[in-house]
């Protein structure tokens, strides 16, 4: 039995979240296997050129998985040797998973910025990758908008 997860939040306010596109509505992989340029994201906000990764887990508060500023990634100490990001942040970038294992559940998020901490990211979508235990596969799903209020990871966070 496969249980499905959609999260919606509405946007609020003014923003630039429709310039920011994060695909394939769906992934299907089996344990062990990767996810190779399997989420893409993509903006066409001509003054951002960094792409932020993010993932959120159901039982742990929003994880931080780093940024691709142009063409150099900048993956965090702790998923560097699970999750890779390549592609040129001022338009798109694809989110890697080696060797996929049931701690990858969860909802990634895709956002756009430009290289300035006082700039609020823009975010785009959220993909849930899901593993049930019972049959040992990915599944993604690409939802709503949200685009944060100010550039603080405390506002990303919302239980399910």
């Amino acid at each position: 039995q496969c249980s499905v997860l959609l999260v919606c939040s509405f946007p609020t306010g003014s923003s630039l979240s429709d310039s920011v596109f994060q695909t394939p509505p769906f992934i299907i992989k089996r344990v062990g296997e990767s996810v190779v340029s399997g989420i893409k994201c993509s903006h066409t906000i001509t003054s951002y050129q960094v792409i932020l990764w993010y993932k959120q887990d159901e039982r742990k508060p929003l994880q931080f998985l780093g940024y691709l500023n142009v063409n150099f990634p900048y993956p965090e100490e702790d998923v560097k040797e699970k999750i890779s990001f390549d592609g040129n942040g001022q338009k798109y970038s694809n989110l890697n998973i080696s060797s996929v294992s049931l701690n990858d559940s969860g909802v990634y998020f895709c956002a756009a910025s430009r290289h300035s901490a006082s700039d609020s990211p823009q975010v785009n979508t959220k993909t849930l990758l899901y593993l049930p235990a019972d049959r040992q596969h990915v599944e993604s799903l690409n939802t709503c908008s949200q685009p944060p209020s100010k550039p603080s990871l405390s506002r990303f966070h919302q239980p399910f």
